[in-house]
């Protein structure tokens, strides 16, 4: 890494105590030095060393992304993630009418709009961890896929689990609620 401002110019991973690796690099002039990242362990850094001249094609160095760096692109993203859990709210709210008036047309059409919703959250639906599964289950697994007893739409209630209707050829769909 370069010492003056933080950029690093090659990693190796996966070396332990005793052991070496070939690393090749074109460092222009400057000053140097080894930084060793142990998981669980704050970084060691070696001497510093000095490189005099130019090298023929240096190497660019590339600074690492500091916490305070991310704060302002984290708020952005926040602010994203709560705007879409509002839409997704009031989408999977109308998909929930739908399926429970009978309305299959609706309930279809108020499927897609909800999960594509969800999908939109990007990353933020790891939140949701094991429901993710529930949510964007699919009929792998069923051997009569959509058509499958095993296939179902929880219509839900605001005490918890709901009725469950079986419609065949729903498109993919929730299984628990």
């Amino acid at each position: 890494m370069d010492t003056a401002n933080g950029a690093i110019y090659a990693e190796a991973e996966g070396l332990g105590p005793a052991t070496t690796r070939p690393l090749r690099v074109s460092l222009p002039a400057g000053a140097y030095a080894l930084r060793c990242v142990v998981e669980d362990n704050d970084p060691i850094t070696g001497p510093t060393v000095r490189i005099a001249g130019a090298a023929k094609a240096a190497s660019v160095g590339v600074k690492p992304v500091t916490q305070n760096d991310l704060v302002g692109p984290v708020r952005d993203y926040q602010r994203l993630v709560l705007a879409g859990i509002g839409t997704l709210v009031q989408n999977t709210g109308a998909l929930k009418q739908a399926v429970a008036s009978g309305d299959r047309n609706a309930a279809q059409a108020w499927w897609l709009t909800a999960h594509l919703a969800y999908q939109r959250l990007g990353a933020a639906y790891d939140a949701f961890g094991d429901l993710d599964g529930s949510i964007n289950g699919t009929t792998a697994g069923l051997a009569g896929g959509v058509a499958d007893a095993g296939f179902t739409v929880s219509t839900g209630s605001s005490t918890g689990c709901g009725t469950t209707r079986r419609w065949p050829r729903w498109p993919r769909s929730p299984t628990s609620c």
